[in-house]
């Protein structure tokens, strides 16, 4: 028979358009489509054929701490096979002049995987190898957010709720504040995030109003225990976070905060510690009563004999 003359890989899913490449979470696959013609661009069958990758790009091009561990993607044609940067598949087409073969990225830790970077995937003819097609694939993680300022491509929820109704917003990363006073770098899962101290000044991305109570965060712990809130939601577990509400022991109020890889809550004295910070998506309401009894309705006012004691309550 003629030999192919053409060769190109697709797939039914589309590109996104910001990414330029076919973009989908860390647990999904990608199909794609080999298929190989001739000069009248006819299919033809049975045609060997080449597939390699490259290494992989991180969303933003110059980070390449991910690269310590590589990277490495799994080919599910026939049969499962994990796919590296230097690995080299052949095939061969159907007598229809296609092969179908799926892509997926390991659903575990990404760094030690493909997920997270843009990966270029390329067929060539084996008898003509300057007959070739590419197609760039992204395997999102949860452990960096869709935003232009992170260092990896990823799919952390914009807003997140605890079982109790308290709304949070995922944290920003360091790039992402309008202000760095009173803050540091903090780096974990491929992502710059940031500690803060002072959070009663106003430092960070909220204020203390909006940050999110001890109670909350322990419940978002409840629904999320024993290192689920980074598989789930992708929060950073390696540092405490700060509590925005504080707690009475004795004469003293502490400033709170919790450990989510525990859901344990810990006291301070001080605000020059630093911690991570979860702001929720709307600031608390804070209301203050002051009441006094007994109270006369008639004339609007406690009222009591000569010598007699009034007593004053203030709810906060």
């Amino acid at each position: 028979q003629p030999l192919a003359a053409h060769i190109l890989l697709t797939s039914a899913m589309e590109k996104n358009s910001a990414a330029q490449a076919i973009k989908v979470k860390d647990k999904d696959t990608i199909p794609i489509l080999v298929t190989t013609l001739d000069t009248a661009g006819n299919p033809i069958g049975n045609t060997p054929f080449i597939l390699t990758r490259d290494e992989g790009t991180a969303r933003d091009s110059s980070y390449t701490g991910w690269k310590s561990l590589g990277s490495v993607l799994f080919l599910n044609g026939n049969a499962a096979q994990q796919w590296g940067a230097a690995d080299v598949f052949y095939g061969v087409t159907r007598a229809d002049g296609t092969f179908p073969v799926n892509v997926s990225a390991d659903n575990g830790d990404h760094t030690l995987h493909g997920a997270g970077v843009k990966n270029t995937l390329t067929a060539s003819l084996y008898e003509t190898s300057s007959a070739t097609s590419a197609i760039p694939v992204i395997f999102t993680v949860v452990s960096s957010p869709d935003s232009d300022k992170a260092n990896m491509w990823g799919h952390m929820p914009e807003t997140f709720t605890a079982s109790n109704g308290a709304s949070f917003k995922r944290p920003l990363l360091y790039s992402e504040l309008s202000t760095t006073t009173d803050t540091s770098i903090y780096t974990e899962t491929n992502e710059d995030w940031y500690l803060v101290k002072n959070v009663n000044q106003g430092r960070g991305a909220c204020p203390m109003v909006q940050m999110a109570t001890a109670a909350d965060s322990q419940t978002l712990y409840g629904d999320h225990p024993g290192g689920a809130l980074a598989t789930d939601l992708g929060l950073p577990l390696g540092k405490t976070w700060w509590a925005g509400d504080r707690k009475l022991n004795g004469q003293y109020i502490y400033w709170q905060y919790i450990n989510f890889k525990t859901g344990k809550t810990g006291t301070t004295t001080s605000m020059s510690n630093s911690a991570l910070q979860l702001c929720e998506t709307e600031p608390r309401q804070m209301n203050i009563a002051f009441s006094l009894l007994p109270r006369d309705e008639n004339r609007g006012a406690a009222v009591v004999k000569k010598g007699e004691s009034i007593a004053a309550t203030v709810r906060v």
